[in-house]
């Protein structure tokens, strides 16, 4: 297998013919990899259509299906690159957005009515935001000292 960027990481299936290797960042469940119509040996899968699917730790990329792939590495690729770029905790957005704690990155968050898409599993299961909804929300923001009440 291709090296994974940090913080991602591929579990085994129990089963190595028919079960579904779990992609995981930072432990967070956020794709299944399986082998779709496949030829296999004795020591797991050799040809077939791989596919992913998001997983509930993906929010709402969660229903997201990607099939077709040759190769296990190309559907693990497809999925890393696809879900990377969408999902950031509470640190890493206050980081996007300049602020001074995660507490002030969620009233931020509020105010410009971006909600979280998904947590982490568990009790300290973290706040995943949608990337591009937080990008296009600052964008839009009308800017420090910027008077909304005179808007027509």
């Amino acid at each position: 297998m291709t090296d994974l960027p940090a913080g991602w990481t591929v579990t085994d299936p129990e089963d190595k013919h028919y079960g579904t290797y779990v992609l995981r960042h930072h432990g967070v469940p956020m794709a299944g990899i399986s082998l779709r119509s496949s030829v296999t040996s004795a020591s797991g899968p050799v040809a077939g259509r791989w596919e992913w699917r998001g997983l509930s730790g993906a929010g709402e990329m969660a229903p997201w299906v990607e099939e077709g792939f040759d190769d296990f590495d190309d559907a693990v690729a497809a999925a890393v690159e696809r879900l990377s770029t969408g999902l950031w905790t509470i640190e890493q957005v206050a980081e996007y957005l300049g602020a001074a704690s995660t507490g002030s990155a969620r009233k931020t968050l509020h105010r410009l009515g971006v909600a979280a898409v998904g947590r982490g599993p568990g009790r300290a299961g973290k706040s995943l935001y949608d990337s591009q909804k937080v990008r296009a929300a600052r964008e839009a923001a009308p800017g420090q000292g910027h008077r909304t009440d005179l808007d027509a």
